[in-house]
């Protein structure tokens, strides 16, 4: 949890002081999110989520849905979890286990997003930010281990503004 607490405070950092390359985002911003989930959205929107995380203090609940789609080309996603702020989707964290997997998820972030930036603190550690939304993926090379996350830049700023600044929770492993 320590090491997801310092990738998204890493985000958080480089969404107010990086720049964004220009035609990378567009996709990003347009469409926000992962399948038909998008950030902002209210959680009476979503069919069939199983909440596996409560944190009432925070104010916020964790979801799987049953129904996701656990591929990105012919490579396995473990999971896919929704995160929502007083009810409003602000978080989504996607998961996977071995290096072509993970590969597989990296590869179609670039795709979709560009290069990216790398952080310089981690060597398969990149985020992509925009004003409203960013994008963690980070590569564990010793365990093959991936996560990508994205993040309501809005939502989490009031989050933080109330002092608030984690999603449920819930240990993913990392």
């Amino acid at each position: 949890m320590l090491r997801f607490a310092i990738l998204l405070a890493s985000a958080l950092l480089l969404l107010f002081v990086a720049p964004v390359g220009a035609g990378t985002l567009g996709d990003l911003v347009e469409g926000g999110g992962f399948v038909d989930a998008r950030l902002g959205d209210p959680v009476e929107s979503f069919i069939g989520l199983q909440r596996i995380g409560v944190d009432s203090e925070a104010r916020t609940e964790t979801y799987i849905r049953n129904s996701d789609t656990f591929t990105v080309g012919s490579n396995r996603v473990d999971s896919v979890t929704y995160s929502f702020y007083d009810g409003r989707l602000y978080f989504i964290s996607i998961q996977t286990t071995g290096h072509e997997n993970a590969e597989a998820v990296l590869s179609e972030l670039k795709s979709t997003y560009g290069e990216g930036i790398a952080t310089g603190t981690r060597p398969n550690e990149h985020i992509w930010t925009s004003g409203n939304i960013f994008v963690v993926y980070d590569l564990d090379a010793e365990t093959g281990r991936g996560m990508a996350a994205m993040t309501s830049a809005p939502i989490h700023a009031q989050m933080r503004m109330e002092r608030i600044a984690t999603p449920a929770r819930i240990d993913y492993g990392y």
